[in-house]
């Protein structure tokens, strides 16, 4: 009798030691914590919350809450019937909670109880609210940046009897780095220029404004110094554009491709020099689709300076050219990423529609390439500008 006594004594002790060691944890718990059954009644709660609301056990759990009743959205009930964790976000005494309510079950398995934790977000909301009404600042500057860079591209082509030009820029963002543009240089010549500027958005936005204001300096001024530099020389304009790239403090990576040409309207000589601009001018007319070969490297800072060449070109009546960036062929395939639009299927597209000019033709790329992947999914800016010889 004794022997059993004492086995009884032991084992009443370790209960009451396990029992105290996961009270304190319980206790120890930053968080508020109490438990609910099945009538919405509290039954225990931890020291954090017996410090921040008063013992409210025995109390129904929604009384600290403001309510009258079972909350519409109680997700102690909805743990216990469901038998899995349910949470959401309240404000008690002017802070914000995040709380999950877990089921509790007994010995054979039933659900008796749900246990809720209670976190304190309020810190972490006020931040949250913080970075949204600075990120729905952001998104207002973007807003108003992207109208201010459309407002540079041209509203207005200087189209006569002889050639008539369209364009189009299609952000992956609200703004981008991709830009066109077109003209008049004098009574008998017209200047164009497709050009892309690496990376996206704001960043890149920003250095493309920097090209056309440059390019528009550089371009006004027939010569500068005792370069002889003229307008109606492409080369010369890249090659002064480049040394301007130079000083200014970009990145080594930062670079620009720039496709830059004059048209001579007494003799309907097309004069190109390319920047490392990789999308080749397609010409086409009813008979005919092929690639203008004009070669050059990129203006970075990262490669050395180098002598742009001038490549000519003689136009006839019904000759078309398109000049693009590379967003257009380089678009991916919605269910195959490794799938890109690519230069033959731009190709093939233009021959199945060879009979389309500017805005037409502009339309119905555009409708092909959305049929290869909206514009929604596109990681790159279009940009595309088209000549058409009258």
């Amino acid at each position: 009798m004794y022997y059993h006594d004492d086995a009884i004594n032991r084992l009443d002790n370790e209960i009451r030691r396990q029992q105290s060691y996961y009270e304190s944890i319980f206790d120890s718990l930053m968080d508020m914590v109490r438990v609910i059954d099945r009538n919405n009644v509290v039954k225990m709660i931890n020291k954090s919350m017996a410090q921040k609301l008063g013992n409210i056990t025995g109390r129904k759990c929604y009384e600290i809450m403001g309510c009258k009743g079972v909350c519409a959205n109680c997700i102690s009930d909805r743990a216990i019937r469901f038998k899995k964790s349910f949470s959401k976000i309240e404000v008690l005494n002017g802070r914000y909670y995040s709380i999950i309510s877990s089921p509790i079950y007994d010995y054979a398995g039933r659900v008796e109880a749900a246990v809720e934790v209670f976190r304190d977000i309020t810190k972490e909301k006020k931040l949250h609210d913080k970075l949204l009404k600075q990120n729905q600042i952001m998104q207002r500057d973007i807003h108003y940046a992207g109208k201010i860079q459309k407002s540079f591209l041209p509203t207005v082509y200087p189209n006569n009897e002889k050639v008539s030009f369209y364009g189009k820029f299609i952000p992956c963002q609200r703004v981008g780095g991709d830009l066109y543009d077109v003209f008049k240089l004098g009574k008998y010549h017209i200047g164009m220029l497709v050009a892309d500027v690496a990376g996206h958005g704001v960043a890149a936005a920003m250095v493309a404004v920097f090209l056309k204001e440059t390019l528009r300096s550089i371009i006004n001024c027939e010569r500068l110094g005792n370069e002889g530099v003229t307008a109606l020389k492409p080369s010369d304009i890249l090659n002064t554009l480049s040394r301007r790239f130079d000083g200014v403090d970009l990145d080594d990576e930062s670079y620009i491709t720039v496709l830059y040409g004059v048209l001579d309207l007494r003799n309907n000589t097309l004069t190109m020099a390319n920047a490392g601009h990789n999308c080749l001018p397609i010409l086409y007319n009813d008979y005919v689709v092929k690639n203008l070969l004009v070669k050059g490297p990129p203006i970075s800072r990262y490669l050395d300076s180098y002598p742009y060449e001038d490549s000519k070109f003689h136009l006839n009546k019904g000759d078309n050219i398109l000049l693009y960036t590379d967003g257009l062929i380089e678009t991916r395939n919605t269910d195959n990423p490794l799938y890109f639009y690519g230069e033959e299927r731009l190709i093939n597209t233009i021959k199945n529609n060879s009979r389309l000019r500017g805005k037409d033709m502009i339309d119905a790329i555009l409708k092909d390439v959305e049929a290869h992947c909206p514009q929604h999914m596109r990681n790159d800016d279009i940009a595309m500008l088209t000549i058409n010889m009258l």
